[in-house]
């Protein structure tokens, strides 16, 4: 499931949710202040493989044409 963030706009409190997809609509309330939060928009954290096995790494070899020491 996603994590989605959200931020109160009166106290800056910070507050990481796991919902569904069709939950992310939600409204989430700051347990400081008891108003809505707003849901801070984000970059992914995308993390590549790369090494001995890595199917990355054959790919990149076979793009950029390089020996074994692509790395």
């Amino acid at each position: 499931m996603p994590l989605y963030e959200y931020r109160c706009d009166e106290c800056d409190t910070r507050v990481d949710l796991i919902r569904g997809i069709d939950d992310r609509d939600d409204i989430a309330w700051c347990m400081e202040c008891e108003i809505p939060m707003d849901r801070v928009i984000c970059a992914p954290s995308i993390h590549y493989k790369w090494g001995e096995g890595s199917e990355y790494g054959k790919w990149d070899k076979k793009v950029r044409g390089d020996s074994d020491d692509y790395m």
